[in-house]
């Protein structure tokens, strides 16, 4: 593949934590398509040349950043498959020919117990230090720089890009063709998603999944009902039924009171006996596959599981959330995620 040009470049956005809007709090695409959401100013740099920067508020942005040739060059940025090309499709509709992320170059090398931050490559490979200019940018939108400020954050943004190429230079050694090929599949499966998602059909999943919930606590209710079974905390309220299922000491009792011994297991974690409440436990299983001969058992372990399984609940709401966003879905895969080198999957989320 013939690549005209290497882009190295950097956004700097709008965040708040103390609003807990930031992308520690929240996934990228969360973040970027909050309505909070805005671009504060871009910083590119052409191969070798020097990084130059531009604010958003510049008459000339729009049309300085769209100058570059991004169709025909690789465009490198670090996190990039996290944050800034995300940025550069959705926001600006810019797809380069290549995508190479500086972040997913060296997590591989350096291992997930050590950090891949910009701030820590740069000590690592013995190059100048990033700066702490963000820190002040923290609550403030563009129209809240003064001039000075806004010099001093694009000087930073402008030498985060600079960092980034140099740190390249050094990560390029360690990888080959085939491997930045495959890596550059998974960015884009994220900057420019194609599948399409069904807003109204994933609605109805959830609101079947929330409906199915409902319709094992209301059976298992009756059958406490028939059996005289109530709980109570210490002031003699009734404890809501959810809170029963959804508590392994409570949910005990309740087997008990229906002339159910709990099963128990060897927890290797925690050195000692618990309860084997787990869906993959045999009693949960089979209990829900094959039913019990016990009056309320087999209504209390679909109640339990349909409380506790929440992770279809999850999914489809968080999906539903980026149909109704984007109207598509981005794949977020890490390339050599484990140990193995094999992919793994992640929310679009990672921080800078």
């Amino acid at each position: 593949m013939h690549l005209a040009h290497t882009i190295t470049f950097d956004f700097e956005t709008f965040y708040d934590t103390a609003d807990k809007y930031s992308l520690s709090k929240m996934t990228a695409e969360e973040y970027i398509n909050d309505p909070r959401f805005q671009v504060i100013m871009a910083s590119v740099k052409v191969d070798d040349r020097p990084a130059e920067w531009k604010d958003t508020a510049d008459p000339e942005f729009e049309s300085w950043f769209r100058s570059f040739p991004w169709e025909d060059s690789a465009a490198v940025a670090h996190n990039g498959s996290f944050f800034d090309f995300l940025i550069l499709g959705w926001i600006y509709g810019i797809y380069p020919k290549f995508y190479i992320c500086t972040l997913l170059l060296a997590r591989p090398l350096a291992g997930e117990r050590e950090s891949s931050s910009l701030a820590k490559l740069a000590e690592k490979f013995g190059l100048p230090s990033k700066g702490t200019a963000i820190v002040m940018a923290n609550g403030k939108r563009r129209e809240d720089f003064t001039p000075s400020e806004l010099a001093e954050y694009g000087a930073y943004c402008a030498h985060d890009t600079d960092l980034c190429y140099a740190i390249l230079l050094y990560l390029l050694q360690h990888w080959a063709p085939v491997d930045l090929a495959w890596m550059h599949i998974t960015c884009r499966m994220a900057a420019r998603p194609v599948i399409e998602l069904d807003h109204a059909v994933l609605e109805e999943g959830l609101e079947a999944e929330k409906e199915k919930e409902g319709r094992a606590l209301e059976l298992l209710a009756e059958q406490m009902q028939l059996s005289q079974i109530h709980f109570s905390d210490a002031k003699g309220r009734p404890v809501e039924l959810k809170k029963v299922v959804g508590s392994s000491e409570m949910f005990a009792d309740l087997l008990r009171k229906f002339r159910q011994e709990p099963p128990m297991k060897f927890s290797e974690k925690q050195e000692k006996y618990v309860y084997a409440f787990a869906k993959t436990d045999d009693f949960m299983r089979e209990t829900a596959e094959d039913g019990s001969d016990l009056p309320g058992v087999t209504e209390a372990v679909h109640a339990r599981l349909g409380v506790k399984s929440t992770i279809m609940s999850s999914r489809l709401e968080r999906m539903a959330g980026i149909a109704e966003r984007m109207g598509v879905m981005p794949i977020p895969i890490r390339p050599f995620g484990a140990h193995t080198g094999r992919c793994s999957g992640c929310l679009v989320a990672d921080t800078k």
